[in-house]
């Protein structure tokens, strides 16, 4: 899924910055899909933005936003 983003590349070691933590970004969109399949009550989520780190440092949720229906 990651992969398919047109700024993919972006995340990747690019124009001599490093490669960010792909692992975790995809983990963060993993825990979030879980989230929203185990709680219905979950009309809306929403995240922005997610800092990627570099690659073993993770990954940042800044701002986060869940309407509860």
């Amino acid at each position: 899924m990651v992969q398919a983003i047109k700024g993919y590349r972006l995340l990747q070691s690019y124009r001599g910055q490093p490669a960010v933590d792909l692992k975790a970004i995809q983990d963060v969109l993993l825990r979030i899909s879980h989230l929203a399949e185990a709680i219905p009550e979950i009309s809306e989520l929403d995240v922005n933005p997610i800092f990627a780190l570099p690659e073993g440092q993770g990954g940042r949720i800044v701002d986060a936003r869940i309407r509860v229906a």
